[in-house]
């Protein structure tokens, strides 16, 4: 992100466009719990707010987590099972 917020807002829509566009490639479960970050990301860089929750489903991505992480509860069948409980 620290990267693509340096380029220029063409070549930053089109690194969105090409995250799009990888995504149709992934598998579902793939697809399924990306498809709200990049959503999130598209907002962005159209410079609007990211508030989660909208028609578009975005949701803001942080590697950390106080709780599970909501991607977590998004395709759960493709997760291998949990070793460490969340509370």
């Amino acid at each position: 992100m620290f990267f693509l917020s340096l380029c220029p807002a063409p070549e930053q829509r089109g690194a969105v466009a090409r995250m799009e566009e990888s995504l149709l490639a992934r598998p579902r479960h793939t697809r399924e719990r990306m498809a709200p970050v990049v959503a999130g990301l598209r907002r962005v860089v159209d410079g609007g707010p990211l508030v989660e929750g909208g028609s578009d489903g975005a949701r803001r991505f942080l590697g950390w987590s106080e709780r599970q992480h909501w991607m977590l509860e998004i395709a759960p069948q493709a997760l291998l099972p949990r070793t460490r409980r969340w509370e």
